[in-house]
Order: structure tokens, then sequence, then C-alpha cells
């Protein structure tokens, strides 16, 4: 008989159940709670338990068994499980389009330049700093956009974190000022060229030179330290806030809206008309090129249309007219006009033929009529074309009118934002230029490392002035003193000596807030100095969503 019973037909083992049989110290635990006072190291130091050759035997067994099973049952296909895991974004910003805005800029590659933020800050781009995605070298303009972030309204706005983690040890930074820097061509991402480098001048509230640099990197999701930067003395006149526009923006768009081309009038021949013998008619030349429809016939008279009673065609002869003037009208008739010192006449004529006269009018005319029905297409083909033209210069011109216009919006805003940034920075101590190069383009920040506050240890809960439970999303303690933000969980602590103050959203774009106001008001609750308080904190929330920064810096200042 054989020693081992070996069950052919039995299912594969599941993985859970091949990996609990691979775990020694599955297996050793029973053991190990069956014997009072032993250690592992009691058979590490040398003695071999006998048990340990009989699990070994029976680990033979398993995977024997395992291996015979696995051979001879029929394989059946599984189907395929994907897990996914939706992750995140590591920069998420709390509002949804409310941000710190871009300043965009154009630099030419192969001139490079030098551009200022409305802060003051300098951007320095060499010539042919930019490659694309495959790393070969691009020419022609491409579009950079940049913006800072300086305060805890624009820390918050931004939804880029604070904390730092190095070795597994998390603390928060402090920031003297933060930058991000993109660049594009045609909507394409592109990146600093090798061995090439961005300059940046950012300026600064902190003349302080414990702060570092640090790049956030979002692919592997931390701040990755890149040494120190240099810190420069800015001049009074900082900001040229007075700095006019270009005057080649200010003025009205140097392309003057033509007018449509004017295609030459097509004069209508006129049908010779028969000479009526009852009517006075006389003979005179005209001048061809004042009146080419008459001058294609010959032997043209012109006939009296009006006559009246006291009408005396030889008085018109007795007369030496000074002058003699044609007009045509619109119903292919005429007023010849004659002038003798004071004396005028007018009289309404057309022109009339008969005879063998008559007859080669009618036979011209007939050909001049056909010349004229051809010209006339031509004309109304060679309108419309010009006229298409005339439209897209138009629809070119009034499209460059809109760019310009929104240019001139859009450095109106950003010159609004400098003087009230400007402003903004009258009570600060110094204003200093942080001064280093990237070759990466991103997010970069002045950072020092900062203890997060300690104090009195809360665990914290929010509810309304009404007494109604409150849950919020981005909660952060923030020290007016210190320009860094401190996450809040659960259980946090703060510094009762400090200008605190909370803030955090109300989902989806409302803003709660505690203030240093409501924090002095906490000392009556007496609460302890060591251990764990429960505390409520009665949230102030605004009545309106927030729809720009501008609108958390307002909220934040008068706190």
């Amino acid at each position: 008989m054989s020693k081992f019973k070996i069950n052919i037909g039995k299912p594969d083992p599941s993985e859970s159940e091949m990996a609990q049989y691979k775990n020694f110290d599955y297996v050793y635990k029973p053991y190990q709670e069956s014997q009072t006072g032993s250690s592992y190291g009691r058979y590490l130091n040398g003695s071999t338990p006998k048990f340990l050759s009989i699990l070994i035997g029976t680990t033979v067994i398993l995977i024997g068994s395992y291996l015979i099973n696995k051979l001879m049952t029929p394989k059946v296909e599984q189907p395929v499980q994907i897990e996914t895991t939706i992750t995140t974004p590591f920069v998420n910003p709390p509002i949804e389009n409310v941000n710190v805005a871009f300043q965009e800029f154009e630099v030419d590659v192969v001139q490079g330049g030098t551009f200022t933020y409305l802060s003051g800050s300098k951007i320095t781009i060499p010539v042919n700093a930019f490659i694309n995605g495959n790393g070969n070298p691009i020419l022609g303009k491409v579009t950079m956009k940049y913006r800072e972030f300086h305060d805890h309204a624009e820390i918050f706005a931004s939804g880029i974190t604070m904390e730092y983690d190095s070795a597994g040890l998390v603390s928060d930074f402090e920031s003297a000022g933060m930058m991000e820097i993109i660049a594009f061509q045609n909507n394409t991402p592109v990146y600093i060229a090798k061995n090439k480098k961005v300059d940046i001048e950012m300026i600064s509230n902190n003349n302080e030179s414990r702060f570092n640099l640090y790049y956030l990197d979002t692919s592997q999701r931390k701040w990755v330290y890149k040494g120190k930067d240099q810190i420069i003395q800015r001049p009074e006149d900082r900001m040229d806030i007075a700095q006019e526009l270009p005057q080649s923006v200010l003025k009205e768009s140097d392309i003057e809206l033509p007018l449509p081309i004017q295609i030459p009038i097509i004069n209508e021949p006129i049908k010779p008309k028969t000479k009526n013998k009852n009517r006075f008619t006389f003979i005179f030349q005209v001048d061809p090129k004042a009146f080419p429809e008459i001058a294609v016939y010959d032997s043209v008279e012109w006939e009296y249309a009006d006559v009246g009673d006291n009408f005396d065609p030889q008085g018109l002869y007795d007369i030496t007219w000074q002058d003699v003037k044609l007009i045509k009208q619109e119903d292919n008739t005429y007023i010849v006009q004659l002038t003798h010192k004071n004396r005028k006449e007018s009289h309404k004529v057309f022109p009339v033929y008969s005879g063998k006269d008559l007859e080669k009018a009618e036979s011209k005319y007939k050909l001049k009529y056909k010349e004229y029905l051809k010209a006339l297409d031509k004309k109304e083909e060679l309108e419309k074309q010009r006229k298409e033209e005339y439209e897209k210069k138009r629809a070119d011109i009034e499209e460059k009118e809109k760019e310009r216009i929104a240019y001139l919006k859009k450095q109106a805003e950003l010159r609004r934002q400098q003087v009230k940034w400007a402003n903004a920075q009258t009570t600060m101590v110094s204003t200093v230029s942080r001064v280093f190069s990237i070759m990466t383009f991103g997010t970069w920040n002045c950072d020092s490392r900062v203890q997060r506050p300690q104090g009195i240890k809360v665990t914290a809960s929010f509810k309304t002035i009404n007494n109604e439970k409150l849950t919020l999303t981005n909660v952060y303690l923030i020290d007016k003193k210190i320009n860094a933000i401190f996450p809040i969980h659960e259980i946090f602590s703060f510094n009762p000596n400090a200008e605190n103050y909370i803030v955090g959203l109300v989902y989806p774009n409302k803003l709660a807030y505690f203030s240093p106001k409501d924090f002095d008001r906490i000392d009556g609750y007496k609460l302890k100095k060591v251990g764990l308080n429960n505390f409520t904190f009665t949230m102030h929330t605004t009545e309106k969503p927030i729809s720009s920064v501008d609108e958390i810096k307002e909220i934040i200042g008068k706190l």
C-alpha cells in the first residue's frame, strides 16, 4: 500500500490556500502557542525542533499533490480581471475654475528674451531653448505661461500640496514664493533642451536665507530638493507700473478696411429710334468719350421731345449760343442746355435716325447688344469674386481687431493686478528677488520646512452657526505670521498664542472660516494643555459661491 494518499481529481488549491501554506509563520504559530515559554530564539540558537521535519514532509506532500493535479486536470481559461485604481490628481485645486491665472507671453525660439511678470519677476529664455516630445529642436514661436503664488489664498486655491516627505518624516513648507511655468507650441507641450536653462528672478517678500529650492515632481507625487536660490535686493521701483503698453498695440489696426473694387460701368447701347417727321430735329456733334452709346452710330439727329405752342425753332438759330451741354437722363433721353449771356434754355431731346442711317444703326445695335450681354455677365462674375475677396479681407481684419481688443483687455487686467499686488506689499519689511535656474518646466518653490503647530490637541468636528453639522474638505490651519497652510485632519494641534484661523471648503464652492477672534474665545473653554480635547468649531460660511482668488483674499484679509 502506498505510504501517501494522492487525490488525483481534487480541484486546484486557490492562490490564497497556496500562499497560506507558503507562510512559515502560519504553520508555526499553532505549535508556538501550544508551547509555553517558547520563542524563536530558542531554536535559532542551535536545536532543531522535531515538528520542523514533519512540516517539511507535509509541505512536500502538498506541493506534489498540487503538481499532479495541475498536470492531469484539464486547463480551463479564466476570465482576465483588471484592477483599476482611481487616483486623485496630485495637484487638485479645491474650487473649480478658481485659481491664480497664468500670464502668457510669446517667445521667438531663435531670439529668446527676457519677460516681466505682473509682480515684477523676470523670466529669461535663452536662444534655441526648446525641444518637442521626441527630443527634436523646434523653431518658430512658443507660448509661455507663468504664474506665482505668494500668500495663503493663492496657495489654498492652487491645490498644490505643501507637505514634504523626507524618508517618511512628513513636515510642511513655509513658502518665500512659489511659481509655475509651462510652454506650448500649437497647443502641444514643449520642453527645455538639454544643456539649456531658464533663469528666474522671482520677487519675494522674505529676505531670509533659510529657504531652499524644491521642484514638484508630479509623477513621483512629491517635492524634490534642488539646492539653494540666490537672494538679490530689489530696487524700490521694482515694478514699472506706469509703463505704457506698446504703441503698436494701442493704435487702431494698421490694416485699413478697403472699399470694394468698383467694376467700370458698362453702358447699355441705346436702341435706335425712328425719326418723327412732324417734330423738330437738329444736328450737332457730341464727344464720343462722353457719350460712347451715341458715338457708335453715324448720322444721328436730335429730336425735340417737348414742343409747346410757343416753341419757335427758328429762334434757336437766330442766337449764337456760347455754350451747349448734353446731359443723359436715366430713361435714355437727354437734356440739351443752351447758354447765351444771361439767357439759359433747357430742352428734352433724344437721338433719332432715318433711312439707311436707321438700318445701319439697327445692325450695329444688335452686335453691340450681344457684346453688352457678354460684358454684363463677365462684370457680374468679377463683382462676385471681388465681393468674396472683400468679405474675406474684412473678416480677417475684424478678427485681428478682436485679438487686439482682447490683448488690450488682458493687459489692462494684468496692469490692474500689478497695481493691486504692489499695493498689497507696502507693509513688507523688504523686497528681494530669489534667483535660480530651471531645466524642467513645472512648479518650483522657495521653501523652508516648518514644524506643525503644537500646544493644544483637539479632535475636531465642525458645525454651522445654526448648530447644523458641517462637512468640510480642504481644511487648513493657518498662522497669519507664517506663509504656510497646515492641513487639518480629525485630530490636530494649534498654538493658542498664535494668530490662527481655519479655512475650508463647503462642497462645492463655498468657503468656511474660523477667525482669530473665534480662536480667542476658545480660551473660555479652558482646554487642557496635555492630552486630547474634543472640540466643535462653529464655522462662518460665505453666502455666495467663491468665483475668484480675489474673493478668497478679501475674506481672509478681513479675518
